[in-house]
């Protein structure tokens, strides 16, 4: 089977940000949210510009500027919301919860944007929500009923995560629709150069430009590796969005959640129970037989 240019660019984004957010997690807890954010966005500046270095004025018209600067706005607000997210909660716990941007962004797929997704696909991505509801909610009852006995039900940051997948749906909704407009390099390129500016700011208002430095220094392999993977998956994402359906690129890309929550067991020892185990699984198998089909 010979796979599409859409799928191929679909599963580097997943294995990207399957990687990417492991690594961001590492950055955010060593050089702040803000700080990884701004590495974020100055990596994708400087890396990107000499490929759309003549395009750069077109992305300044009015039919252009619009949707860039909206979904600038969306990915900053989102990014940090996120970040916080992963600062506080396992991630094996948080990426799966984040994977709710599936349903989001399939309803606005089906109903705003008017995507063809058949019956089967929507199937699948069905399976993906039963494999992150297995894996979000927290329990140590012997029977899984007597939730509401807990003072707490919830990981920790799983509040923040909801928010962020609400987020992260309108992220890839505007992300797609910018890159279709413009292209995935010349999107990534403003949206990152924003970012970049934004996060630079906040760390020169709150007095943390130094120190963040110092501590990216001590730190330089995490926030390099955050900052080269996060780029590569955004601009594979909307590569793979010119060519296939949002709903269904999201849905596949979706199964990096998997990954990420395998480096957070394997490396950093996170412990699951086996309930929470089997949802991963579940929502990676429906994830990859979703591409499959899709191809």
């Amino acid at each position: 089977m010979t796979l599409s240019v859409g799928i191929i660019a679909a599963i580097i984004a997943l294995l990207a940000w399957g990687f990417g957010d492991f690594f961001i997690q590492r950055a955010i807890r060593a050089i702040g949210s803000y700080g990884a954010l701004f590495f974020i966005g100055a990596f994708g500046a400087v890396f990107f510009l000499p490929f759309i270095w003549s395009k750069v004025p077109t992305l300044f018209y009015p039919e252009n500027l619009l949707i860039l600067t909206i979904t600038l706005a969306i990915t900053f607000v989102g990014a940090v919301i996120l970040f916080g997210a992963l600062k506080v909660g396992k991630i094996s716990v948080i990426e799966p919860v984040l994977s709710l941007e599936v349903l989001i962004t399939l309803f606005i797929s089906l109903f705003f944007l008017r995507e063809a997704i058949s019956s089967a696909q929507i199937g699948l991505i069905g399976l993906v929500f039963i494999g992150i509801t297995m894996t979000v909610i927290h329990h140590e009852q012997k029977f899984w009923w007597q939730w509401w006995k807990k003072e707490r039900w919830l990981e920790r940051g799983v509040v923040l995560a909801l928010v962020g997948a609400l987020f992260s749906a309108l992220m890839n909704t505007f992300t797609a629709l910018a890159s279709r407009g413009t292209s995935p390099l010349e999107t990534m390129w403003f949206v990152h150069t924003g970012l970049a500016i934004i996060s630079l700011g906040v760390l020169g208002y709150r007095g943390e430009i130094k120190t963040t430095i110092k501590a990216a220094q001590r730190h330089w392999q995490d926030v390099f590796a955050q900052s080269a993977l996060d780029n590569v998956a955004w601009v594979a994402f909307a590569k793979a969005a010119l060519t296939l359906p949002v709903g269904i690129t999201i849905g596949i890309t979706e199964s990096y959640v998997a990954l990420a929550a395998f480096l957070g067991i394997q490396v950093s020892k996170e412990k699951l129970k086996p309930r929470q185990l089997w949802g991963i699984v579940i929502a990676l198998a429906a994830a990859i037989t979703l591409a499959v089909i899709s191809n």
